[in-house]
């Protein structure tokens, strides 16, 4: 459902589907995963009965930089009205392309600390 982004918290709140200006969310397997500009950037994920955050700013060319503007306002729009658990980008990928298990799985084999 194409919705403004200033009115998608109650979507998100109640994990439906719905299309933004560049935010968006969807369900991948059992995961409802919350996208800004693309599957690049999840910003927020719903797995196991717990909401999980990108805590990384936006990258530009391989180096780290504040969020943008625009990312910072959807990140707000958006935001659970809940305590969320902080993950790097790149678990948040994890996460939402392999699902929970896997994430977990690597955290433990690899002894990787929160």
């Amino acid at each position: 459902m194409k919705v403004a982004n200033s009115k998608c918290k109650t979507y998100v709140q109640s994990k439906t589907p719905f299309k933004g200006s560049n935010l968006y969310g969807e369900y991948i397997g059992d995961n409802y995963v919350v996208y800004s500009y693309g599957r690049h950037f999840p910003l927020f994920i719903y797995a196991e009965g717990a909401w999980f955050e990108n805590e990384d700013k936006y990258w530009m060319d391989g180096t780290r930089c504040n969020f943008s503007v625009s990312t910072e306002r959807q990140r707000q729009q958006a935001r659970p009205a809940c305590s969320t658990v902080l993950l790097a980008r790149s678990w948040m990928e994890k996460l939402a392309n392999e699902g929970y298990k896997a994430l977990a799985t690597e955290r433990i084999l690899r002894g990787v600390v929160v």
